[in-house]
Order: C-alpha cells, then sequence, then structure tokens
C-alpha cells in the first residue's frame, strides 16, 4: 500500500488514457471513429490489415505493459522497468509521424495525417478522457491554458473547422510560478487579447460545475460606460460580458415586479472607448437583492448576500501590470458576498485508497467578498476552501525502520484549508504566510510520537513538487530517537521528449528530514546528538551531550555544546561582505557543568563554565529583551535538555543571535549555587565588535523554596556605547508561591548621551505618569489569589529622575450560590522632586450581587495633591436595593489657598559673580596641542591666549535664551532673559559671538510648571549654557565638537619665541633634550649586555607592537 497505491492509480490511469488506440488497432469501426474525432475524413472502402498495421504495433506494446502493471501489482517487481516500459508506449505513440503510408487507402497514405497523429493523438486522448470523467478538471486545465484548442492543420481530407488540441504540461509551473506569463500564452494578455476564448473558456468551468453562465451584449449603462456611445451597425465582433446568475428570487404570488436576480460578470474592457479589450472586469451584479440561498443541484449550494444595487459599479479592474478594486460614482457603500458550495455525499477520492494511503476530499466552498465605502473599494477577496480534506500514509511506504517503530499503524489528519487572495494582503493559506501549512497530529502510535505534520506546495525548476512531511519521535529501551519533517513528495515536471504522460513526468521521491537525533539514557551514562539540515535557508546545525551521573561517591559532570552554520543571509540568498564575496556566519555555544561545585565563599559554589563564539554574528536586543518573557533564555544559559529540544534550541539562538556580516560575538558563561540548591544563579556577559560595542548582560536567578514556591527571575542588560545608554529588562517566569502564580516585569533605562534620563521601574508606572520614550510596556508585579486570576494582589515601584512612584492594588471576588461578592482596593502615589510635588490616591468599592442584580454596593475614592497649590478630591456612592447616594468634592476646581510667597533675588547678579570667576572662561588648545594660555610676567593677574587658541564662556547658574521665573526656591526680580550678545578684548577691541554651548538644566528650576507639565516634562533638557566667542575680525569659530587638534610642522607650524622684555630680542623656545644621545648609551652599557636580556622569561619575548610617542608627557 502506500507510495505503492499511488503507483497503482498513476499508472493505471495513463493506460486507460491510452485505451482507444487498443479499441482502433483490432476494430475497423473504431478506427474510423477514432479517425472521425480527430477531424479527418475516414477511408471510403473497406480497411485491410496494413492499414491497422502502425496503430496495431502501438497497441502490442500497451497491451504488454497493461500485462506487465498486472504482475506488478499481483506479485511486485521492478517499478523502474514499469515505469520505463509505460514511457517507450507514450515514445511509440509520437514514432507515428514517420510512418509512410504509401498504398494504403486516403488518408492514410497522406503524411500529414501520421505528423498530425502524432502532435495532436496526445491531446485527444487526454482531453477525452477527462472530459469524460473528470470534465470539472477538463474545464479548469482548458482555462489556464495548460489545455488548448485551436485550427488543425488544413489538409483536402479534414473536416472543415476541426479544432486540434494540444498539451502544455509546460505551463503548470507558470500557474505557481508566472501567472502573466501564462495569461499572455493562453490569452496574449499584454498584447492582443482574445476576449472570445477567454470568456468561452470562463464559461465551460462554470457550466462544468453545474452554474449557469451565459455571454451577451451589456446592458446600455454598462456598455456606454467603458465602449461609448453604441453604433449602427455594431463593431464585428459586438463586445460580450458573461454573466453568471448565482441566485433569482421571485415573489409567491407571481408578481415580476417583485423579481430579483444577483451573480457575478466579466466583461473585457479597453483603455478608451473605440480600442481593443485589454483588461477585465470581475464584480457582482445585484437586482433588489438583499440575501438567499440557492440550490441548482444536490450537491451544490450557492449563497449570497449583497447590500449595493448596481450592474458594474464595483468590482476588480485587471489590467497588464495592475490589479486594482474598482468603484464607479453609482457604488453605494456596502458589501456583497457570493459563496459556492460543493457538498458531495460522500467524500471524494483525491489519490491512492481511502483505506490505506491516500487523499479524499469532504467538500469544497468558493467565495468572493467586495467592500466598498462610498466609490472606494476597501477590500476585494477570494478565496477557495477545501473542507474535510482527510490524509492517510503508510509508514510501510517510507522505511522499513519506520514502519517497524510504528507498529504497521497509519496516520491519518483531517484538516480544512483554505487559500485567501485580498487586495489587502496578498495571497495566502489561511494560517499560513505562505503556501505551506502545518498542523498538529500529536498522536500516540506505540513508542512512536507523531509531531507535526507540514504540507508544501511550490515551483521547482520546470515544475511543481506537492510534499507531505511529518515529526517523529520514538523511544526503544533507554535509546529515543527523533526525526524531523520526513515524509514524501509528488514531483511533476514538463518532459519535451515523451515522459510518462505525453509530456508530463511524474513521479514520488522521500522528502529527506531537515534533522535527526539520537538520545540514550543508560544509568549513569547519557548522551546524544542531533544534526539539522537545511539546504533552502542555508543553514547546518549540530547539537551534542554528554554526561555522567553520580555513582556512589563519583562526581558527576556534563558536556554540550551547539554549533550554527549559515551560508544565507536572512531573507537573501548567499550573504554577501562589503567587498561582494561570499562568507559564512558560524556560532558555537558550548558548556560544561560538575558537581560538587567549587567553593567560592560564603555558601557559594561554582558548578558551571561555558563561551560563546559568533563570527559574522550580532547581539539582537529586542529579541533579547523579549526572551526574558517567554523564556527563551534557556536556550542559551545551560539547557537542560538540548538534543531533545534541539530544533528549539537552534531556532532560538538563530533569532537572538543573527548573522550579521563584520560582526563578532564573544562571551563567557558561569553558574553556581548557593544554600545548597536553594538559590541557582546563570550569568553570561557577551561583547559585540567593532560596531556598535555592545556589551550584554544575560541573567537568571532560580529561588526553590520546595514545597513553598519558586520564583525564577530572567534579566537582560545592554551597555550600548554608540548610543550612550544602559538598560535592562526581566519578567517573572513560572513562578509560585505557595501554589499561587506570580507575574510581572521591571526594566531599567539610562542614558547620558543626548537628552540624558533615568528610569527604573517594577510592574510599571502611574497611571498618570507618562512613561519614557522607547520604554518598554511592564506587567504590574501580580500575584493571583485564585486559579481564574478574579482574585488578585498588584503593585509597582518606578524612579525616575526627578520622581518616585509606588502604588498597588487588590482584588477579591467570592462567589457561592447565586451571591457574588467583589471587592477591589487601590493606591497610587507619585512624589516629583524638584520643585517638590506628589499626588497619592486612595480607593475601595465593594459590591454584592444576587442573582445578578447588585443589591449592595460601596464606592469610595479620597486624593490629595500638593503642595503647589494644595489640592483634595474624592466621592462617595452608596447603593442599597433601589437606592442610590452619590455625593463628590474637589477643591483644585474652584482652587486653593495661594501658594507661600517665595523669595526674590536679582538673577542678573548671580550671572554677573558667576561669569566673573576665572573658571568661567575655557580655552581649547590649538592644532599643535602645547598649551592654551601664556601668562605675562609683565601683566600680573592676566592671560595672553596662543594664536591658534579657541575661547569660550560658560556658565551654571541659569539657561541662555529662555525666560527665567525662578531659580530654584526663589522668585527671579529684575531681568529675566538672558543671552550672549557681544564681547570685546584688549583695548576695546570687538569680537565675534560664535556656535552655543550646550548642558542640561531641569526645567522646574527655572519655570512655574502646572500639575501635566509635572508629569510630562523630563528630567533635564539640553539648552545653551554658553558660547564660543571669534577671532578679530568676526571669524566665526567651529564647536568645540567639531574642533580638531591637529600638530603642524614645516612652515605651517607657529614658531615658539621667548620674550624677556619688550625692548630685549626674543629667542626660540629651548626644546625637548634629544634622545639620540641617550639610545646610543642605553643600547651599549652594562644594562645592555646583562645575562637577563636573553635568558629565562626574556627568551620567550615576541616583537615590538611598534608604538611611537608623540609628544612629552610633562615637564
Amino acid at each position: 500500500m502506500g507510495v505503492r497505491t499511488f503507483a497503482e492509480d498513476l499508472l493505471g490511469a495513463v493506460l486507460d488514457t491510452l485505451s482507444p488506440l487498443t479499441a482502433a488497432a483490432t476494430d475497423e469501426g473504431a478506427l474510423r471513429l477514432l479517425l472521425f474525432d480527430l477531424g479527418w475524413v475516414p477511408p471510403a472502402g473497406p480497411l485491410d490489415a496494413d492499414s491497422l498495421g502502425p496503430i496495431r504495433a502501438v497497441a502490442e506494446q500497451l497491451a504488454e505493459a497493461a500485462e506487465a502493471l498486472a504482475e506488478f501489482l499481483a506479485d511486485g517487481g521492478d517499478w523502474a522497468a514499469l515505469v520505463e516500459q509505460v514511457g517507450d508506449v507514450v515514445a511509440a505513440v509520437k514514432g507515428l509521424s514517420a510512418t509512410d503510408g504509401t498504398g494504403l487507402p486516403a488518408p492514410l497514405n497522406q503524411s500529414g495525417l501520421w505528423a498530425s497523429l502524432a502532435t495532436e493523438l496526445p491531446g485527444y486522448l487526454l482531453t477525452d478522457q477527462l472530459r469524460r470523467e473528470k470534465p470539472a478538471l477538463f474545464a479548469l486545465l482548458l482555462l489556464t491554458g495548460v489545455i488548448s484548442r485551436g485550427p488543425a492543420q488544413p489538409s483536402p481530407y479534414r473536416i472543415p473547422g476541426t479544432q486540434a488540441t494540444e498539451v502544455h504540461w509546460d505551463r503548470l509551473v507558470l500557474l505557481v510560478g508566472d501567472p502573466q506569463e501564462l495569461a499572455q500564452r493562453a490569452y496574449g494578455w499584454g498584447g492582443e487579447l482574445n476576449a472570445y476564448k477567454l470568456l468561452r473558456a470562463v464559461q465551460d468551468v462554470a457550466e462544468a460545475f453545474g452554474l449557469p453562465a451565459v455571454r451577451a451584449v451589456p446592458e446600455l449603462a454598462l456598455y456606454e460606460q467603458y465602449f461609448g456611445p453604441p453604433s449602427s451597425p455594431m463593431p464585428i465582433p459586438p463586445p460580450l460580458v458573461l454573466r453568471m446568475p448565482l441566485a433569482a428570487v421571485e415573489a409567491a404570488d407571481g408578481d415580476a415586479t417583485a423579481y430579483a436576480e444577483a451573480g457575478l460578470i466579466l466583461l473585457p474592457v479597453p483603455p478608451e472607448p473605440g480600442a481593443a479589450p485589454n483588461g477585465l472586469l470581475l464584480g457582482p451584479y445585484a437586482a433588489g437583492a438583499g440575501q438567499t440561498v440557492f440550490e441548482p443541484s444536490e450537491t451544490v449550494r450557492v449563497e449570497l448576500s449583497a447590500e449595493v444595487d448596481a450592474s458594474g459599479a464595483l468590482g476588480v479592474l485587471l489590467r497588464p501590470g495592475s490589479l486594482a478594486p474598482h468603484a464607479d460614482e453609482t457604488a453605494v457603500s456596502g458589501e456583497f458576498t457570493v459563496a459556492v458550495e460543493h457538498r458531495p455525499a460522500r467524500p471524494l477520492t483525491v489519490l491512492g485508497d481511502p483505506a490505506a494511503a491516500g487523499v479524499t476530499l469532504g467538500g469544497s466552498r468558493a467565495w468572493l467578498s467586495v467592500e466598498t465605502e462610498g466609490v472606494e473599494v476597501r477590500e476585494v477577496a477570494v478565496g477557495l476552501e477545501v473542507r474535510a480534506l482527510r490524509v492517510v500514509l503508510d509508514p510501510a511506504a517510507l522505511d522499513g525502520l519506520i514502519s517497524s517503530v510504528t507498529g504497521g499503524r497509519i496516520v491519518e489528519v483531517e484538516t480544512d484549508i483554505e487559500l485567501v487572495w485580498s487586495s489587502r494582503t496578498g495571497l495566502t493559506l489561511r494560517g499560513s504566510g505562505r503556501l505551506e501549512r502545518t498542523f498538529p497530529l500529536h498522536l500516540e502510535l506505540g513508542p512512536v510520537r507523531v509531531g507535526d505534520l507540514t504540507v508544501r506546495g511550490a515551483a521547482d525548476g520546470d515544475g511543481l513538487r506537492l510534499s507531505a512531511a511529518v515529526d517523529l519521535t520514538a523511544a526503544l529501551g533507554p535509546v529515543r530517537a527523533t526525526v524531523q519533517q520526513v515524509g514524501i513528495a509528488l514531483a511533476l515536471h514538463h518532459a519535451p521528449d515523451g515522459g510518462l504522460l505525453f509530456g508530463l513526468d511524474a513521479g514520488f521521491d522521500l522528502v529527506p528530514p531537515l534533522g535527526a537525533g539520537l538520545a540514550v539514557s543508560a544509568g549513569p551514562v547519557n548522551g546524544g546528538g542531533h544534526l539539522y539540515l537545511d539546504h533552502d535557508k542555508g543553514r547546518y546545525a549540530g547539537v551534542f551531550q554528554l554526561g555522567l551521573g553520580g555513582v556512589a561517591a563519583l562526581s558527576s559532570w556534563r558536556l554540550q555544546g551547539v554549533a550554527i552554520l549559515d551560508t544565507k543571509a536572512v531573507g537573501a540568498g548567499p550573504a554577501a561582505d562589503p567587498d561582494d564575496e561570499g562568507f559564512f556566519s558560524l556560532l558555537v555555544v558550548a558548556s560544561y557543568e560538575w558537581s560538587p561545585g567549587i567553593a567560592l565563599g560564603w555558601g557559594i559554589f561554582l558548578n558551571g563554565v561555558g563561551v560563546v563564539v559568533g563570527h559574522n554574528r550580532r547581539t539582537d536586543v529586542e529579541e533579547l529583551r523579549g526572551a526574558t518573557r517567554t523564556g527563551a533564555l534557556d536556550a542559551l544559559l545551560f539547557p537542560a535538555d538540548p538534543v531533545g529540544d534541539a530544533p528549539a534550541v537552534i531556532g532560538t539562538l538563530g533569532r537572538l543571535l543573527p548573522p550579521a556580516p563584520g560582526s563578532t560575538v564573544l562571551g563567557v558563561m558561569a553558574r553556581g549555587e548557593m544554600l545548597g540548591s536553594l538559590i541557582t544563579a546563570k550569568l553570561a556577559v557577551l561583547i559585540q565588535l567593532p560596531t556598535p560595542v555592545r556589551v550584554v548582560v544575560l541573567g537568571q536567578l532560580i529561588v526553590d523554596l520546595k514545597q513553598i514556591g519558586r520564583l525564577r527571575l530572567d534579566v537582560v542588560g545592554v551597555l550600548d556605547f554608540d548610543r550612550g545608554e544602559f538598560s535592562l529588562d526581566g519578567s517573572l517566569i513560572d513562578s509560585k508561591l505557595l501554589g499561587r502564580t506570580i507575574t510581572g516585569d521591571m526594566a531599567l533605562r539610562a542614558r547620558w548621551q543626548g537628552d540624558a534620563s533615568f528610569a527604573l521601574s517594577l510592574g510599571g508606572f502611574h497611571p498618570a505618569f507618562p512613561p519614557p520614550t522607547g520604554f518598554p510596556a511592564l506587567r504590574r508585579l501580580t500575584i493571583a489569589l485564585s486559579d481564574n486570576g478574579s482574585s488578585r494582589i498588584s503593585a509597582y515601584l518606578a524612579i525616575t529622575s526627578n520622581s518616585v512612584q509606588f502604588g498597588g492594588s487588590i482584588d477579591l471576588r467570592i462567589t457561592f450560590w447565586k451571591i457574588d461578592i467583589e471587592g477591589h482596593a487601590h493606591l497610587d502615589a507619585l512624589m516629583r522632586f524638584d520643585p517638590l510635588w506628589f499626588t497619592a490616591e486612595l480607593g475601595a468599592r465593594v459590591t454584592v450581587k444576587v442573582f445578578g442584580k447588585t443589591l449592595l454596593g460601596v464606592d469610595l475614592l479620597v486624593g490629595v495633591s500638593g503642595p503647589q497649590p494644595w489640592g483634595f478630591w474624592g466621592h462617595v456612592k452608596l447603593k442599597l436595593l433601589f437606592l442610590e447616594v452619590d455625593k463628590s468634592f474637589d477643591t483644585r476646581k474652584r482652587g486653593a489657598a495661594a501658594p507661600p510667597e517665595l523669595p526674590f533675588v536679582r538673577a542678573v547678579d548671580r550671572l554677573r559673580e558667576t561669569l566673573g570667576l576665572p573658571s568661567a572662561w575655557e580655552a581649547t588648545a590649538g592644532g599643535n596641542g602645547d598649551l592654551a594660555v601664556l601668562r605675562s610676567p609683565e601683566l600680573p593677574g592676566r592671560l595672553v591666549l596662543r594664536p591658534d587658541t579657541v575661547l569660550g564662556i560658560r556658565q551654571n547658574v541659569l539657561p541662555f535664551g529662555v525666560e527665567i521665573e525662578r531659580l530654584g526656591a526663589a522668585r527671579v526680580s529684575g531681568p529675566n532673559h538672558f543671552r550672549v550678545h557681544s564681547f570685546g578684548y584688549g583695548d576695546g577691541h570687538a569680537g565675534t559671538v560664535g556656535d552655543p554651548i550646550l548642558d542640561r538644566f531641569a526645567p522646574g528650576q527655572f519655570r512655574d510648571l502646572g500639575v501635566d507639565e509635572l508629569l510630562d516634562q523630563p528630567g533635564y533638557r539640553w539648552q545653551e549654557t554658553g558660547r564660543r566667542l571669534g577671532l578679530p575680525g568676526g571669524t566665526d569659530l567651529p564647536a568645540v565638537g567639531l574642533t580638531v587638534s591637529a600638530a603642524l610642522d614645516g612652515d605651517g607650524a607657529y614658531d615658539a619665541w621667548v620674550v624677556d622684555h619688550p625692548d630685549a630680542p626674543g629667542r626660540p623656545l629651548p626644546g625637548p633634550a634629544a634622545a639620540a644621545p641617550v639610545t646610543g648609551f642605553a643600547g651599549n652599557g652594562p644594562a645592555a649586555n646583562a645575562k637577563t636580556r636573553d635568558s629565562g622569561p626574556a627568551r620567550f619575548g615576541g616583537a615590538g607592537l611598534g608604538l611611537t610617542t608623540t609628544g612629552s608627557g610633562g615637564r
């Protein structure tokens, strides 16, 4: 059974297709009928044996092939030889073109007849079989152009109007890979569109499925919309529209005005009136229809739902290179849906034997939906649903080992599949983003467990490939084996030289597994390995584990490792480095654990170490942060069973540390325990180089309190030097205390570049506080008091650069009989440090319900904020049966007492005092890197700048360029807006104000902030604190961040002179002592000739690093 059953169906279908040749070789009447069906006038007189000779030779080969098939089915045999024999029959049909008809009666004496038989007979035999037994499949192949009909080659003996049929198997792959090219070959799409042929093919498909379809001239409104005013006479051939009425409703009393009809139209449309059609309009039409069900036969059901009344007003307009929803001014908002459902009386056999190995179909449903809003089409969707698709696989056909471990049991799965095309989302398989579907089986077949079944369909070169594969796990004593994604595939390929069925080759082959694993657990010895091979994705991976358990006083240890080699970039072909050379990406994670551990003191024992090496790899920060919530860090931090969980471990590591050209990741890991096994900690430190430079710390802390509970915290810390940021994320996973689940998240963000900020949160923020930009959403720290989560305790704590926040809530629910008691209490508090301000709110609510009706309800709330200004608010609500009392108060609305008066200070005096200090002035060294300023002995207390020095002024009293309302806890009097307008030097010389110098200021120190601003404003902002000062003549100096000190030499260097007196001549500044004499003495002195230079450790000295000095280190 199994694959053999498929072979029976396939070869049997081929021989049945050729059966008309057998009849024609033995029966003169059958030969005449065959010639007539092919469009040839039969011979006038009787036929002798010589006339049947060429066809009889083919028939004899066919009989031998049929006999061989019968023997194969009965006793087995050589499958390849049987396939070759059937292929020889097909080749013999093509060989009829070489027949010499000399001496035979006409038209058998015509060479054109035998040549046409070789080309037209395969199409006739195949289509005749399909037309009789599978009319729907025949119509679909005709529509897609796989089967085509066209004028036959002319001949005096040809019946006028004969249509020849050809089979184009090579177009099967175009159906999946390039539908537009298929349409061009079949109907002239993109050029001269054969609209008549296309409408006829669609009509044949509709009629094959039992649906009415009529070709007619469009009604006047539709005609004028696309073809312009009708002319007389009408063009030849006239434009036609294919109308498929799917539902018709008539009043019971026969009133014709109550008639309603709805369906679909297909209209070839021109780019402009008067031109030839080059596109298609597919859309619904409805006249008075609302919602109805139409059953044209016992097995076909049509569902129609319409909220529009128009014909051709909406739909899909398809033109070469474009596909767009269409609606004109007559369309109205609404939705049109039509569905055709096929419900056979019993499942249809698609392939094989349903009782052993095959595929059956319980029904199907096709639908079209158009959703409009005014003249806009929001979405057009087309779907094809396959219902009750049942796949039966016989493991005996796959492999002897697999068959033995499954005990000969057959694997069965039944599911529904829906293929959907949407103008929004494109072509998808419902539940998957591609033509692939995975079905969870989870079947237990003795020692074998069947995991997932994956069905795939894809273009394969010049053909199609359909595959079905499963995951298998088998346990045989101490050995456990896993096979990942193994199965069978059906491959269909175009064969120009004949193939199995007139140009089509079909074959079955084994889908090799993506991975295979083996694990052994025999007493103290355990180990195993897993190999993963994915050629399409370019990923090759391996996992191993080897361990020895403790026996008596012996220690135990475990060595394990994972290696992943990627040869393709993510989502692309072979990855390339900047020089366009192919590269590979390698990741190795290895660890070693032992027991008992090494004592480190304080009850801490080290019992595990590991390494992480990634070449052309990077750390994916977002994936790592998300791993704290999913437990994915287990794949990296000493996994418990890397072999058994190999697919998950490999996939997780590939996401956490993905390929990245030019990047390297290095790391170390450690595992330790404290207080026995009460506390377990796992730590990994990863460094990513060269850019961005990033240090990642991964941690896992487990507190195992045995029967009391278990707490687990996973954390990820990232130190990003390029962004100037440190972050920390953590989550509680699989944590319980006294049988109650505990959940919650924490995060920290600290940034020192750009807008500096700091925020630490355990469980989130105050409800009125907007989280900082980029801060993740956090779950409250929660302990569930009930299994359904209706009773719980939650809390949070947050600290930012200028606030502290905390709060929590308690929810209780008690249910007995028809009585529900619900209670809630919460506290939320926030304190802002500078300026000092806080808010706190306390609330409680209790409700008693009987039979779902509120019997008693109490709701209390009280809040306070201040001190600038103080505010109080609250409300109380009491409900008892039909009595209700509701009272509220809020002093924030009416205003509160005026805040206390603050002392006044003159900001201009503070600023003048600060600018008078030497520290307010800064000088940046020039190009040669020497001292920026020189003290003049003739002018005590004054500084003289070198010519290349950059001068600046700055202060930290207040920000320039903004209005100042306060300085800390004091009000500002006098001038309150300051800026650097000008400056002078020397004896009244004017300089130029250059670029601003920025520093961080707290807005609340200089402005009165409202309540909302207190919550929204960041703790610090970059504002102007000073200015660069320009050279004489108005030359602007660059900002300090753009100033680069470069050593000058030659004519561009400054000459340094010492002038002792204004009237005395200058002398050159002495330079550093020459190093040549010292070097000469050092190379020949006693130290240079000492024995210690070439003995002992000095023998192993390496070459020098090539370092040189760039300047003196001091004076």
